[in-house]
C-alpha cells in the first residue's frame, strides 16, 4: 500500500508502508559508500556550502543551502521517513544512518570554520577547546528521534527539513556558533498514521546497532567482560585484545549469528526483558538458556530456532 507524506507546499512524497522497497534499502549501502553524492560537485563544494549553512542567518536561507549542498541526503530522508514513522525498521535505519552521516559532514564543516576551538575526526571524537567531551555524539546522534516533529519538518518538509534539523541540532550544541532560529510555522501535519513510541524504540535500537559488535552484544545481552568471555569460551583478557585488534576471523560468524539473534529479540521483546530472557532456560533449547546455548557454540542453530519462533510475528 503506497501511503503519501504530503509537504507544505502541497506536494505528495510517496513510500510504502511497512517493508521499504528494495531501493529504499539499498539506500543504505549506497549511503555508506557516497553518504553526500552531488552530481557535478566536489567535496571541495559541498564543505563550502556546509561552511555557509553554519552561519545563515534566517531558516529560510539554511534551507536553500542544504537543499543545493546535501541533495541526496535529502531524497534519503524524504523516502525513508513517512515508513520509519510507521514503525518500519528498516526505514529507521536508513534515517539514523543518514542523520549520523550528515552529522559528519557537519561537524568536520565546524572543525574547519572555527579554526581551532573544536576539532572533530568523527562524530565520536569531538574536541571542544581541547577537551574531550564525551556525551556530545550521543546527544547528536539521539536528536534524531524528535528531529521529524520538529516545526523545521513543518516548513521544509521531510528531507530538507530534517537536514536543517540536524543543522540545528549542530549549531545549538556547539557554544561558538549561533543557534539556528525556528521557523515561522506549526507543527508538522502527517497524512499517514504515526506511531510516535515504536519509532522512538526503533531509533534506539538503529542507534546501539551502530556501536561496534562486542559492545553491542555485551550492552544488549547485560554481560560483564567475563561474561562475555564466557559465551565464546575465552578469558576477559582474550575479549579487550579482540576490541583493541579486531575478532578472529574464525570467531566473526558467531559474532554475527549472535548479533542477529540480539538484534530479532530486542525488537520483539519488551524493553530491558532481553538479559532476563536471555537467562532463562527453555524448552527450545533442550531445557538450556539462550546463553548457556549460545556457549556450546551451536551458534547458527541458535539462531534459526530464534527466527523460526518469530516467523509468524510482525508485532514488536
Amino acid at each position: 500500500m503506497i501511503r503519501p507524506f504530503t509537504r507544505p507546499d502541497g506536494v505528495a512524497a510517496t513510500c510504502s508502508q511497512g517493508r521499504p522497497p528494495r531501493h529504499v534499502m539499498f539506500t543504505l549501502l549506497g549511503c555508506l559508500q557516497d553518504p553526500l553524492q552531488i552530481p557535478c560537485q566536489g567535496a571541495s563544494v559541498v564543505r563550502m556550502s556546509l561552511d555557509s549553512a553554519l552561519v545563515a542567518e534566517s531558516p529560510d536561507d539554511a534551507a536553500a543551502i542544504m537543499r543545493a549542498a546535501v541533495t541526496s541526503s535529502i531524497a534519503r530522508f524524504e523516502e525513508a521517513l513517512p515508513t520509519a514513522l510507521g514503525g518500519g525498521f528498516a526505514a529507521v535505519v536508513v534515517i539514523t544512518t543518514n542523520w549520523d552521516l550528515l552529522l559528519g559532514e557537519m561537524l568536520r564543516s565546524a572543525s574547519s570554520a572555527l579554526h581551532g576551538a573544536m576539532e572533530a575526526k568523527s562524530i565520536d571524537e569531538i574536541k571542544l577547546h581541547g577537551e574531550t567531551v564525551d556525551w556530545l555524539a550521543s546527544s547528536l546522534r539521539t536528536a534524531v528521534a524528535e528531529a521529524p516533529f520538529t516545526r523545521f519538518v513543518a516548513a521544509f518538509g521531510p528531507g530538507v527539513g530534517m537536514a536543517v534539523a540536524c543543522l540545528a541540532k549542530v549549531r545549538e550544541t556547539i557554544a561558538d556558533l549561533l543557534p539556528l532560529a525556528l521557523p515561522n510555522s506549526g507543527l508538522p501535519r502527517f497524512s499517514q498514521p504515526v506511531d510516535v513510541l515504536r519509532y522512538h524504540r526503533l531509533v534506539d535500537l538503529a542507534i546501539r546497532g551502530m556501536a561496534p559488535p562486542l559492545e553491542r552484544l555485551q550492552d544488549a545481552l547485560g554481560l560483564s567482560t567475563a561474561e562475555l568471555g564466557e559465551v565464546f569460551g575465552v578469558s576477559r583478557q582474550a575479549i579487550d585484545q579482540w576490541r583493541a585488534r579486531g575478532v578472529p576471523p574464525e570467531r566473526r560468524a558467531k559474532v554475527a549469528n549472535l548479533l542477529a539473534v540480539v538484534d530479532l529479540l530486542d525488537r520483539k521483546l519488551k524493553p530491558g526483558r532481553l538479559p532476563l530472557v536471555a537467562r532463562r532456560p527453555a524448552g527450545a533449547f533442550g531445557g538450556r538458556s539462550l546463553l548457556e546455548f549460545a556457549a556450546s557454540d551451536e551458534h547458527a542453530e541458535l539462531r534459526n530456532k530464534v527466527e523460526r519462533a518469530f516467523d509468524w510475528s510482525t508485532a514488536a
